[in-house]
């Protein structure tokens, strides 16, 4: 099933979490006004949510300018002044994560998009925007398995190619993300669990309700 150009995956966003225990070198260091903050487990880890950026425009949105899940009153963070400096536009989620708790594939919301909605998704993905999401202070990160590397925030969408579509030029919404939180514990420096890593591994499904 098709509409205007995406596939019927554009229903929801659900949010699919697990954590991973890594080392932390024996040298650390912390920016200014950013303080390592120590996590209990089942203790609530906020998501924040922040612009929505494009190297091929220069003109960022703010996240719920566009139709995604939100709360019906979004809280403003408090930024640093590096956040300030760079125009970060930092607000509250629905994403629900606890520390060290791993959890399966939940819903976020659903959602029907209008045809100006679709529009507006088909232009950010032809703009290669990109989702820029915090955790403890920590930007978001996509992984590249193939070359690896990492790279900041992860895409709204992509384009088919026309073969994968039988000749026709497709786009699809990431409408599913994999959050991956990597902390350290060291109980004999500190009580708790530090975040470290903040990965997101996004997907395109098409859902049947």
């Amino acid at each position: 099933r098709r509409y205007e150009g995406f596939t019927t995956a554009m229903m929801s966003r659900a949010v699919l979490l697990a954590a991973v225990l890594v080392p932390l070198a024996e040298a650390a260091f912390y920016l200014p006004g950013v303080a390592p903050k120590s996590y209990k487990t089942r203790d609530q880890v906020p998501l924040f949510v922040n612009k929505v950026t494009s190297t091929k425009t220069q003109l960022p949105y703010a996240y719920y300018d566009l139709p995604f899940c939100m709360p019906k009153r979004p809280k403003e963070a408090s930024e640093n002044l590096g956040e300030v400096l760079e125009g970060d536009m930092i607000k509250s989620s629905l994403y629900e994560i606890e520390m060290k708790v791993p959890d399966a594939c939940k819903i976020l919301c659903r959602k029907n998009h209008n045809k100006a909605e679709m529009r507006l998704f088909r232009s950010v993905i032809d703009d290669e925007y990109r989702i820029d999401w915090i955790v403890d202070n920590l930007p978001g990160a996509m992984r590249n398995e193939e070359y690896d590397y990492v790279t900041r925030g992860f895409p709204v969408g992509f384009v088919a190619p026309p073969a994968f579509e039988g000749g026709h030029r497709m786009h699809y919404l990431y409408n599913h993300v994999r959050i991956i939180l990597k902390y350290h514990e060291d109980f004999t420096q500190f009580k708790g669990a530090r975040i470290v890593g903040f990965e997101i591994v996004p997907f395109s499904i098409n859902h049947q309700w």
